[in-house]
């Protein structure tokens, strides 16, 4: 110690009991300064283990939580049914090098084809023929009509071929045995009817494919359970078939759609507002590209003959392919606050901004107040302005006024009163910068008073709800086939679910209505498929 003691004033003993009282703190201090030093190492190593624990922890539930999710939808949607192994990701090691004579092998796998072996037959003959015994057999005789168009023809009859034809009946499976005749004429020309099945060498008759089809984009049953249905029923086409069914329908009735595409706008359906809606599709092959959203316009149209739907497939939400869609169309259309859609009044056509999304905004400030404190609320307010606006609408629907009522009442003085409380009142807000007010008052700035557009026209509706209600339909059947595995197949499910909901949407039955027009698509102009054609309206009653 540095101050040292003096001890010459104690007795020898207690000189001595001292100096070892001394020695034992000195110890007892350099052991206390030891076992703090490794305190603060084990401290620092029990720090270090911690943030490396915490490092796995977070990695082992982020991988957790990736594993369930994968498990939930395996067990909840099927997912194996929609994804091949090839799909999948590998595994290191999961590769195995084939290798002859010890060297690797040169020999490239060759990808297998999608759909069955050419010549090959999905049941044999026994099962076919067996189900076919339940109902007479039908002949395709080409020789009654060749005779009539030729009556000096000599035929011969040399051969017959048997096919089978399915058929759905009053919900329920019907084998048909088809017997088709061939001739040979006296220079050697050869003749036999063909089978009358919309996919080309198929034996799925149209009314077993519209059930399919409205099964699965009308009532959202998955293609997996439609398959069992048919299992139950006989017959056990497995799921990648009925799918196989779906796109080669839509492959045949993509020409109708794209008449469809262009009869929306001519003037003779006389339109004079356009709903729009959009919504995202996870396409798995654009997933590999980095698009992680693809998306289906969704556009809602009344002509003066009926309504029609449109769902429209595009990679992007960049509205390119609506300007294209609209090009020669110069009136209204309805949206909500999305920016892209700004690019159309170039083409001379007006904007109505929905206000329905205006009104969420503050709405959504109101969901979270107690009710105490609603009417010192400025959401709340602006709400209550709103709402006396779409109350005045709601009346005039109910009334069923005409276009023109519509316009004058929307003229009226006690209308522009509405909207001028509306309009002064948000104007004279003051919100925190960046607060959910602020930016309620800013989405609706940002609208450039295009809300207001439907006060020149009565067939203008304030809300885009139509065009919501439309895509609503979409998102419900995605919930069904959660994706596409390709932009074909997006393409496809907008090509069926379009002309699925062009009947509903004009009180047709889909299901007969899918039937007529696959039956009908090269024998009729498409004037005559449209859902209130005369055409249309004479034979849907007909259908067995």
């Amino acid at each position: 110690m540095s101050n040292k003691l003096d001890l010459s004033k104690f007795l020898p003993e207690e000189q001595a009991q001292i100096t070892r009282l001394i020695a034992e703190n000195e110890q007892l201090a350099t052991q206390v300064k030891t076992l703090s030093e490794k305190n603060v190492q084990l401290q620092s190593e029990v720090v270090t283990k911690e943030v490396k624990m915490n490092k796995l922890k977070a990695q082992v539930d982020e991988l957790m939580k990736i594993l369930v999710k994968e498990k939930h939808l395996i067990a909840k949607y099927n997912l194996e049914r929609y994804v091949s192994k090839a799909d999948l990701p590998k595994r290191q090691g999961d590769v195995k090098e084939k290798r002859t004579n010890g060297l690797p092998s040169t020999i490239s796998k060759v990808k297998k084809t999608s759909g069955r072996k050419k010549g090959s037959k999905i049941f044999g003959d026994g099962f076919l023929e067996e189900r076919s015994l339940e109902n007479e057999p039908i002949t395709l005789d080409i020789a009654k009509r060749l005779k009539e168009e030729n009556p000096n023809i000599i035929l011969q009859k040399i051969d017959e071929e048997t096919s089978y034809l399915v058929k759905r009946l009053k919900a329920r499976i019907i084998v048909y045995k088809v017997i088709i005749p061939k001739y040979k004429d006296e220079r050697g020309a050869f003749y036999q009817e063909a089978l009358s099945t919309p996919i080309h060498r198929s034996m799925i008759d149209a009314t077993l494919l519209s059930d399919a089809i409205t099964m699965k984009y009308f009532l959202g049953v998955p293609e997996y359970r439609y398959a069992k249905w048919l299992k139950g029923e006989g017959l056990p086409f497995s799921q990648k078939t009925i799918n196989n069914w779906a796109l080669q329908s839509a492959n045949i009735l993509e020409p109708f759609y794209l008449y469809l595409k262009q009869v929306l706008t001519k003037p003779e359906m006389a339109v004079s507002n356009i709903h729009i809606d959009e919504t995202w599709l996870d396409v798995i092959e654009n997933k590999a590209l980095g698009r992680d959203k693809n998306y289906v316009f969704c556009y809602s149209v009344t002509t003066k003959h009926g309504k029609l739907p449109l769902f429209e497939y595009s990679s992007t939400r960049q509205i390119d392919s609506v300007k294209k869609l609209l090009s020669d169309y110069h009136a209204t259309v309805t949206v909500d606050g999305y920016a892209g859609y700004n690019s159309l009044r170039a083409n001379g056509i007006n904007i109505q901004r929905c206000m329905v999304h205006a009104r969420r905004e503050f709405a959504n400030i109101v969901k979270t107040l107690p009710a105490d404190k609603l009417k010192d609320s400025v959401a709340y307010t602006v709400v209550n302005l709103m709402d006396h606006i779409f109350h005045y609408e709601k009346e005039m629907r109910e009334k069923k006024h005409s276009h023109s009522e519509i316009l004058e009442k929307r003229q009226s003085d006690d209308y522009k009163v509405l909207i001028k409380d509306l309009e002064d009142y948000i104007a004279s807000i003051v919100a925190e910068k960046e607060s959910p007010l602020y930016k309620a008052i800013n989405y609706y700035k940002k609208m450039n008073g295009e809300q207001w557009t439907y006060l020149t026209d009565g067939s203008v509706t304030l809300d885009n709800n139509e065009a919501e209600r439309q895509a609503k339909k979409f998102v419900i059947d995605r919930k069904n086939f959660l994706f596409s595995k390709s932009e074909k197949g997006a393409y496809a499910s907008c090509i069926l679910l379009t002309i699925i909901d062009l009947a509903y949407v004009n009180d047709v039955e889909p299901r007969a209505y899918l039937e007529l027009v696959l039956n009908h698509l090269n024998k009729q102009p498409f004037d005559n498929l449209l859902p209130w054609s005369t055409f249309i309206k004479e034979n849907i009653n007909n259908l067995e």
